[in-house]
Formats: structure tokens, C-alpha cells, sequence
């Protein structure tokens, strides 16, 4: 089953359309419809960003990157039923090496925050961050360079040879 989200964009299912040139395709995977729309009705001000798919849980997410070209950049929620992000992490770094994650949480737990960046993620961010810092950090992402601020808190807690 799929939903219009307004545009051309499509929740879950192959959209037709092509990114036009220059912009960051995103895709969001959260369990909550809410926040999912927040984000694209979010990211919809920005002409260099496209929401282009959105999914329900990390199951739905990987089963798309089996079938479809991935996309620049993946907000990816921590917690969700089935499978968690930080689970999920191994499943995208294999399928889409070169996106970028950014794991999204509503609760800050530095532990979580080291953990996903050990496994790869770009970033982690609170989902109450204000909307510039998201924007930041997918840009940042996109760009290949980890958001300072997103990494900045676990610095001291992350030593040389430390596994998650």
C-alpha cells in the first residue's frame, strides 16, 4: 500500500520521477507517521532537498535498498519495532556503502550516540534539534564531512581501539 505525500513523492513505493540534479534524496525511516511528516513538510522549504521515500520500519527500508538505487543520505529512527537502527546500521553500510546515515532519536543517550557511530552512521541527532542543525547535518552528510556538533559529546568517550 502506498500514500501520496503531496508532489511526486510516494510513501514506500518506487517513485517515477527522477532528483533533479544538485539536490540531496533523502529517505526517512521512522515508525511514527507524524514525525515523517514533520520532516518532509520540513525539508519541502528547501530546494536542495528531496524527501524522496519514506518507510515504516528498517525492515521495509532494507527491503527497498535490495531493489532500488539508495539514496544521499537516510534519517534513520533508532527505535522501532521489529528491528532498531542501530540493527539496522550493518544491513545499510553493506547495501549502500556510500550513504549516510543519520540515526535520529528522541531521547539523548551518548551510549546510543558512540555505538551508531561506530557502526557507521554519519551522525546521531535529537529529533527536537532545531530544523537548521538537521538541515546542517544532511548537508554535512552529503558532503562527506560529519557534522561537528554530532559527534562533539562522544569525543571524549571514544578511545582509539574502544568497539561499541
Amino acid at each position: 500500500m502506498s500514500h501520496q505525500l503531496g508532489g511526486d513523492t510516494e510513501i514506500g513505493t518506487v517513485q517515477t520521477g527522477k532528483v533533479p540534479l544538485g539536490r540531496i534524496n533523502i529517505w526517512l525511516a521512522d515508525d511514527d507517521p507524524e514525525f515523517c511528516e514533520l520532516f518532509k513538510d520540513c525539508f519541502q522549504r528547501y530546494p536542495d532537498l528531496n524527501v524522496f521515500q519514506v518507510f515504516h520500519s528498517a525492515i521495509e527500508l532494507i527491503a527497498a535498498l535490495k531493489r532500488m538505487p539508495p539514496p544521499d543520505v537516510i534519517l534513520l529512527d533508532y527505535q522501532m519495532p521489529e528491528m532498531d537502527g542501530l540493527e539496522a546500521l550493518p544491513h545499510l553500510r553493506q547495501l549502500a556503502p556510500h550513504t549516510h546515515v543519520l540515526l535520529v532519536t528522541t531521547f539523548y543517550d551518548v551510549s546510543i550516540q558512540k555505538l551508531a557511530l561506530v557502526a557507521g552512521a554519519a551522525g546521531c541527532h535529537r529529533k527536537t534539534e532545531p530544523e537548521l542543525k538537521i538541515i546542517s547535518a544532511i548537508r554535512s552528510a552529503k558532503a562527506g564531512h560529519p557534522a561537528a556538533d554530532a559527534i562533539t559529546p562522544v569525543l571524549s568517550t571514544v578511545r582509539i581501539g574502544d568497539g561499541p
